[in-house]
């Protein structure tokens, strides 16, 4: 949904029809095509300018994920010592694989948070559960309140990081909807397709 937008006039050029339902009501509008490219959009990212990590007031702080740093992400935790809240800041694509490294310093004990399915090559068409994974309790530890911000340019390895982030006691989310990108994405033509 968030791409439909910017990739619904994008292709061979040339007029197209789009048809749009709404409110009961059907309408059809003729569009001008515009070439396109794989990588002609980028949704960006919609944190704080400025250093990873940062104290916003004595109370608060601030770690961003767009530049933070698997080494440092001890350094983050005990810089937030002393703080009655985190924000982490997702609405991102994180710099650097970050979900053990930071996520065993916001947990109260070994808590699982994630467990894959896989195809079962000898039945096709069956799936089977692998092991949990989990994120395992470290010093230093962050006890306090978590708010973990997302939105539609959360993506992908973003999302997979606010589920493992929001496993820690008291973490909440907050923001817009995610796209639902945890996977590979697949382009498939939809030519004339009625769009609701």
């Amino acid at each position: 949904m968030r791409d439909i937008g910017h990739y619904m006039t994008r292709g061979e050029c040339s007029d197209a029809r789009i048809g749009i339902h709404r409110q009961n009501q059907d309408r059809t509008f003729t569009v001008k095509r515009v070439p396109s490219s794989i990588n002609d959009y980028d949704p960006g990212k919609h944190d704080l300018p400025g250093p990873g990590f940062r104290l916003l007031s004595k109370d608060v702080a601030y770690l961003k994920l767009s530049s933070v740093k698997e080494a440092d992400c001890t350094h983050y935790v005990e810089d937030a010592a002393g703080t009655k809240g985190l924000i982490i800041d997702i609405r991102n694509y994180p710099s650097e694989f970050v979900v053990f490294a930071l996520g065993s310093h916001l947990v109260e004990n070994d808590t699982e948070f994630v467990r894959f399915t896989e195809g079962d090559l000898s039945n096709p068409g069956a799936f089977r559960w692998t092991k949990p994974l989990s994120l395992n309790l470290e010093e230093p530890h962050y006890s306090e309140k978590i708010v973990i911000l997302v939105d539609e340019s959360s993506m992908s390895q973003a999302e997979y990081t606010t589920m493992a982030l929001r496993a820690a006691h008291g973490a909440i989310v907050i923001g817009s909807t995610t796209p639902g990108r945890t996977a590979t994405s697949h382009r498939s033509p939809c030519p004339g397709a009625f769009i609701r």
